[in-house]
């Protein structure tokens, strides 16, 4: 392994710093930016839809209420599923893929959770 190391980056201490120490540190550290980014904007949302309160007294501005309501609350509930996939993809990596429960194979049988496994909301966000 250390062969491998050291011919990739031409040392043994930026080897291991790089392919070793480097993807441990930053896989957790994106679960948590992700986390705390997502945790802000609930906090925003909630403190708008406590701030409407008094304007969806309005008959027509309720009916339009419910229905944005409903699409964020979706959309809430797909981002709670990626924050799941991402904890998940997390521990199959740590684990080196051989969880007996789920590993890749059971993965790719899915029909959903494979889209969502494989989507990393970081990098389409630039973040890295």
């Amino acid at each position: 392994m250390l062969t491998v190391i050291s011919i990739s980056n031409g040392s043994y201490g930026a080897g291991i710093l790089n392919d070793i120490v480097s993807p441990m540190v930053l896989a957790p550290l994106k679960v948590v930016i992700f986390l705390v980014i997502f945790i802000v904007l609930t906090i925003l949302l909630n403190i708008i839809a406590n701030l409407s309160q008094v304007i969806n007294k309005i008959p027509l501005i309720s009916k339009a209420n419910t229905s944005l309501g409903a699409l964020l609350g979706l959309a809430e509930a797909a981002v709670t599923l990626l924050i799941i996939c991402i904890v998940m993809r997390l521990l199959i990596t740590m684990c080196g893929g051989s969880l007996v429960f789920i590993n890749d194979a059971t993965i790719d049988r899915t029909f959903i959770f494979k889209h969502l496994y494989s989507l990393d909301p970081l990098r389409l966000m630039n973040i890295e």
